[in-house]
């Protein structure tokens, strides 16, 4: 967090438990900031209002000053809060910037603003299903999704939404759907370069196995409807390969690779 302490008293001293317990803002005041001097950077800010924040002083890697903020004095003592400003000036020397990483926080967009605001209107350019993907997203994936950041989403949550739909009895093949929507989006984001986002939490997620075989036989009438087809078709291998399969029930790539001398007449 970024803010002034201009037009501001700003007094170092050497503060204590027992000092702090009776600081307050001076009549006519809006808020007094006091330097600690034990602890470089780290200052309390007290407002007229009674309220009181830590806050620490830094210049980044950039040469700027910056003013970050700990926390409430309400949540932090004197001892936590000097911890924070140690550990927060070692991140400082080795290139860090508190202050550039809260602002990231701030802008990484929850899942459904990024829906809303970037997913929904470029799918619209494009994609003529993108109403299959506005009802999955509303009825299976806001609901569950749509409050959290992007970056706070995280693969033990899409598994546990794949096993929230296994016991509600969607088919594995619909279960795989919504699981490729979810990665399609994340992919979307990451390529867009969205705040905060670094790795999409579908990533080396498997998907459900899906047996979609299925053997039927065709009927009298419909074998010699496709005789009858392959029979007028340009490619005029195409009528002695069918009869071929169906006369002796072999695969494709059998009949295709077949030789003569395989054939016992």
């Amino acid at each position: 967090m970024r803010c002034s302490i201009t037009n501001t008293r700003v007094a170092k001293i050497p503060l204590s438990a027992k000092f702090l317990q009776h600081l307050s803002c001076p009549p006519g005041s809006r808020k007094t900031v006091y330097r600690d001097a034990a602890c470089r950077g780290l200052l309390l800010e007290v407002r007229s209002t009674g309220g009181r924040t830590w806050y620490l002083t830094y210049t980044n890697k950039r040469g700027k000053r910056h003013q970050h903020r700990l926390g409430n004095a309400r949540d932090l003592s004197l001892a936590q809060a000097r911890s924070l400003a140690d550990s927060a000036r070692t991140t400082i020397a080795l290139g860090g910037d508190p202050a550039e990483d809260q602002a990231l926080l701030r802008s990484t967009p929850t899942f459904s603003q990024f829906i809303t605001e970037q997913y929904l209107p470029y799918i619209q350019t494009y994609k003529r299903s993108w109403k299959c993907d506005l009802s999955t997203l509303r009825v299976h994936l806001l609901p569950v999704l749509g409050n959290k950041e992007l970056d706070i989403i995280k693969r033990t949550d899409i598994f546990a939404l794949q096993q929230k739909w296994i016991h509600d009895g969607k088919a594995p093949g619909t279960i795989n759907k919504y699981v490729i929507l979810l990665r399609y989006i994340f992919n979307l984001g990451l390529k867009w370069e969205v705040p905060g986002l670094t790795i999409n939490p579908t990533k080396n997620l498997a998907l459900m196995q899906v047996d979609n075989k299925r053997q039927r036989f065709l009927t009298s009438d419909e074998a010699q409807s496709l005789i009858n087809a392959v029979r007028h078709s340009e490619n005029i291998v195409l009528e002695p390969i069918v009869s071929m399969l169906l006369i002796t029930g072999a695969r494709k790539r059998e009949v295709l690779d077949a030789r003569w001398e395989y054939i016992d007449w």
